[in-house]
């Protein structure tokens, strides 16, 4: 199981070693693909939803630049920049990427736990670091490797449950769509994908969590078998 980054890795992981796994529940599919990776850092497409955060997370870079117009053509590298920066710089800039995520990862924004989150920004840098790096090297795949290699999924036999919430504005909804398609063209039928309304990103969300236990309840119950009501449900609307 594995959501966010690590549905990423969980599909990365089947494609590599299909022999090795049966079922996959995934929360939250990020592809990887360079518009999702524009989309939440680049373009200022998540100002659609949260223009507040959008400015902030833009503002931080444009407050201590000398030399915006070039550090507009590349936010993730201005911020991996500040990130190997002296130890205030370092923490300003992780406190500044971590809020921003924070920010656009649930429906209900709590204020309170972000606040009590970004307390201690130093303990946020690995994080921050870590997320850049894989962004600016997509991942340190093959552009469109995962979708590209379904085939693999398909040929070990597993049955994958999909779960994404209708409100995600952090991985987009479209993504876990691609993915169901490519797999059903690919020959999967043990394959479900389930949008949860009024959810957003993060897996502590209500909707998310039931679907999530859901899930692997099934997976339990059901011995790996996908019952038919579930395997047409993404093309039931």
């Amino acid at each position: 199981m594995g959501g966010s980054w690590g549905s990423t890795l969980a599909l990365a992981y089947a494609e590599t070693h299909p022999d090795s796994m049966k079922n996959i529940v995934l929360r939250g599919v990020f592809l990887f693909s360079p518009d999702e990776v524009d989309y939440l850092f680049q373009s200022g497409s998540t100002a659609g939803q949260n223009p507040e955060a959008w400015e902030l997370f833009t503002k931080f870079i444009e407050d201590t630049s000398d030399n915006i117009a070039a550090e507009r053509t590349n936010y993730l590298g201005a911020y991996f920049k500040r990130l190997q920066g002296d130890a205030d710089m370092r923490m300003k800039a992780a406190s500044a990427f971590v809020g921003y995520e924070l920010s656009i990862s649930k429906a209900f924004v709590d204020l309170d736990v972000i606040n009590e989150t970004l307390q201690e920004p130093g303990r946020l840098i690995p994080f921050a670091l870590f997320e850049v790096v894989y962004m600016l090297n997509g991942g340190f795949m093959r552009r469109g490797q995962i979708l590209d290699c379904v085939n693999k999924i398909v040929g070990g036999g597993h049955r994958v449950q999909i779960i994404h919430g209708r409100a995600d504005y952090v991985c987009q909804p479209k993504s876990a769509y691609q993915l169901y398609k490519a797999l059903r063209n690919a020959g999967a039928e043990d394959v479900s994908l389930e949008f949860v309304a009024g959810a957003g990103h993060s897996d502590s969300e209500p909707g998310l969590t039931d679907a999530i236990v859901r899930a692997t309840d099934d997976v339990r119950d059901n011995g790996g078998v996908l019952p038919e009501a579930r395997r047409t449900s993404a093309e039931a609307w």
